[in-house]
């Protein structure tokens, strides 16, 4: 009897797992079909707008930023002398 039972489930389960299996790859044809469409109409169109494709090469230039302070010299600062001596701290 327990024999019986376990081979039941296991039928039941390899059956479940079959019909799951048969789902997955029936909705990944659907996807590919509608893509593979998808794709047709594109193509369809650049042949009926005579477009062409053109690869251009992106260049990416990286700016460095000049590294700022916190000091101020001497000879920036615009006034007289006592403004001068307050602004860099003699």
């Amino acid at each position: 009897m327990a024999e019986t039972l376990l081979f039941s489930v296991a039928d039941y389960v390899s059956a479940m797992l079959e019909s799951l299996a048969d789902q997955v790859f029936f909705s990944a044809r659907a996807k590919d079909k509608e893509a593979t469409e998808r794709l047709d109409e594109i193509a369809a169109d650049i042949a009926k707008f005579h477009l062409s494709e053109i690869v251009a090469d992106r260049v990416v230039v990286h700016v460095r930023k000049e590294m700022a302070h916190s000091f101020v010299i001497s000879s920036d600062v615009i006034g007289d002398t006592e403004i001068e001596r307050k602004v860099c701290g003699y």
